[in-house]
């Protein structure tokens, strides 16, 4: 009985195998080919890219509602430093030296003693914007504190960390003045925009605050304290010169009264006798004298002139143009926030699309079948819904809608069968795991064919897992196990349907290992019978992946289909199955597609997603 028994079909030699391995590495695809498979991703996963490209905007106005605005204030500087105004090799100011001078008048402008003077003028510590210690304290009223107050004390004892993340902080004390004013200095300082104009002797400064006028005075009082700066050190500069001169001067004439009283001691010594080398030192000391008194006479010049100059000197910077009241918010950009969040959006939809993309590894279209498995698919059939069946069973849809797009799914199923090389009479019918819909396609496939006026008989094979007894309701009849068992003839257990010319044979009443029974010769015996009474026989076997009944049958039979749950079942899954099968030498003509949501998969832009185009609902009746 267990022996392993004479195939009961052509040898394999003679009958390819119609699978065709998938390539290890996806060869090149052209452009527009790739292009076509992104606009389909996307097209079929556009709620993602919407709900993105919606969400990102909404979330980045109400942050931008929340804000509090600031308000920008910009008054412009024109530097005139000697430095600047140095003429180059070919007359003109050198531009690494002009962006030196620029870059460090914008850093002078933005020092911490500069925010300091800002914050002192303005009064800043008092100003909670800039002190965070002038944040009102909170009321002790209102029930919801107090409670939290009261449970605090009571975890106090227990946990004081607990205590202090549910009570009420206390108010922070306020800093000493010094470090107060460094503190708001350092606010400021991050308010405070110092930069220099392109291509100009200009600088640009700016200041921010919640508070316009304070935006202006802030802005105006930066650029007088730079101003004020460079005179201020200008005069220091003219003011160290004169000093310099007096002093210099004091000791020339200081110079000049030694040398003078030498020669004044020379003279009264060479009187009346004559000696050449004091007459030598004479002469060179009255010539060191004269060179004394002119340079003497220079400096006493030079330093007359100073207070003067000092007087009519302009500062080496002066204002362009002072800060105005600003009368729009520089911050936030509601609108520009709003662009760029949009932008975001679309790109994190993208990104997602493409992530799920990557990560759904089920088959969602003929094309999906034949490039990840290397098989036709031949069907897409159709999930029904309630709508649609009414009170009636699945299995029933194909012969009370015969017109239905369901009945021509299967149609198309028995013409590809049919139009193959080798039109197959004993078809199995299988799948991965359970859940799939083959029983409903097995059902369906004998029906129609029976409808087209072909000898068809349906056997139940799947022995654990029955379902024709439901399906014709004939649970508990003799079928196809008491036929092997040898507790039943052929002709006592083939059973008419009660709405078509199908005859089927049950899974039987017996409840016995199933797998010794269909490599036995009975099974053998049995199918070359079925194959010269019947047009085509279908047989119903369970899941190939975890059920090795199936296997045994699909070597037996002349072709297997598999059916392959629409953007549900993964590829992995069918392909290990599929590697089951060829192992056992089953011949695998193609997959169908069940349980195909016909309005997504019309709108994924799919090559067979045409099928489902209202042009064709003319030839459909439901």
């Amino acid at each position: 009985m267990f022996e392993r028994p004479v195939e009961s079909r052509p040898p394999k030699e003679n009958r390819p195998s119609l699978r065709t391995a998938a390539p290890i590495a996806a060869p090149i695809e052209p452009e527009a080919r790739r292009l076509a498979a992104a606009l389909t991703a996307i097209r079929r996963r556009r709620w993602v890219l919407l709900v993105c490209a919606l969400l990102f905007p909404a979330l980045a106005f109400v942050a931008a509602w929340l804000a509090t605005p600031r308000y920008t204030a910009t008054a412009t500087v024109l530097l005139e430093s000697a430095q600047a105004a140095l003429p180059g090799l070919d007359g003109a100011p050198q531009d690494a030296t002009m962006e030196a001078i620029l870059a460090s008048q914008a850093e002078l402008v933005r020092s911490l003693s500069v925010a300091r003077r800002i914050v002192r003028q303005l009064d800043l510590t008092r100003n909670l914007e800039f002190a965070w210690w002038m944040e009102p304290a909170p009321q002790s009223g209102g029930a919801w504190r107090r409670w939290t107050a009261g449970l605090a004390r009571r975890l106090g004892t227990i946990s004081p960390m607990l205590a202090g993340w549910i009570g009420t902080p206390a108010p922070a004390p306020r800093p000493a003045e010094e470090r107060a004013e460094l503190a708001a200095a350092e606010a400021v300082r991050d308010r405070l925009q110092a930069a220099p104009v392109p291509h100009a002797r200009v600088l640009r400064l700016g200041f921010s605050s919640e508070d316009p006028r304070l935006a202006m005075e802030g802005a105006n009082l930066a650029a007088e304290l730079h101003i004020g700066d460079q005179r201020e050190l200008k005069f220091v500069a003219l003011r160290q010169a004169s000093d310099w001169l007096d002093s210099r001067a004091a000791q020339l004439r200081q110079d000049i009264a030694r040398t003078e009283a030498r020669i004044a001691e020379l003279r009264a010594a060479l009187a009346g006798r004559g000696a050449p080398a004091l007459a030598a030192e004479q002469a060179a000391l009255e010539r060191e004298a004269e060179a004394n008194r002119s340079l003497l006479r220079a400096v006493t010049e030079r330093a007359q002139k100073a207070p003067s100059e000092a007087a009519i000197e302009r500062p080496d910077a002066r204002l362009l143009s002072p800060a105005t009241l600003p009368g729009a918010p520089s911050s936030p950009r509601t609108l520009l926030l709003v662009l760029a969040a949009a932008a975001c959006g679309i790109g994190f939809g993208l990104l997602l699309i493409w992530l799920l993309e990557t990560m759904d590894g089920t088959l969602r279209s003929g094309e999906d079948v034949r490039a990840g498995l290397g098989l036709p698919c031949l069907a897409l059939v159709p999930m029904l819904r309630r709508h649609l069946l009414g009170r009636h069973l699945v299995e029933d849809y194909v012969v009370r809608k015969p017109l239905s797009p369901f009945a021509e799914s299967m149609r198309a199923l028995r013409a590809a069968l049919w139009l193959g090389s080798e039109p197959p009479r004993v078809v199995v019918v299988t799948a991965a795991r359970p859940g799939e819909g083959k029983t409903v396609t097995a059902v369906s496939l004998a029906r129609s064919a029976a409808m087209n006026g072909e000898r068809v008989l349906l056997v139940d094979c799947d022995v654990r897992q029955p379902s024709l007894g439901r399906v014709f309701r004939c649970e508990g009849a003799p079928g196809v196990t008491d036929l092997l068992l040898g507790q039943a003839v052929l002709e006592r257990i083939i059973r008419r349907d009660h709405l078509s010319s199908l005859d089927y044979i049950p899974a039987g009443a017996a409840e016995i290992h199933s797998l010794g029974l269909f490599m036995s010769e009975a099974m053998v015996g049995m199918l070359d019978r079925v194959r010269r009474d019947y047009d085509l026989v279908v047989l119903d076997a369970p899941p190939a992946l975890a059920m090795a009944d199936a296997r045994v049958v699909a070597r037996l039979a002349d072709a297997t289909l598999i059916c392959i749950r629409w953007g549900d079942t993964p590829q992995s899954v069918v392909s290990r199955s599929l590697d089951l099968l060829e192992e056992a030498h089953a011949r695998i003509v193609g997959a169908a597609l069940t349980q195909v949501d016909a309005r997504a998969h019309g709108r994924s832009g799919s090559a067979d997603a045409e099928l489902y185009h209202p042009r064709y609902s003319g030839y459909f009746r439901e």
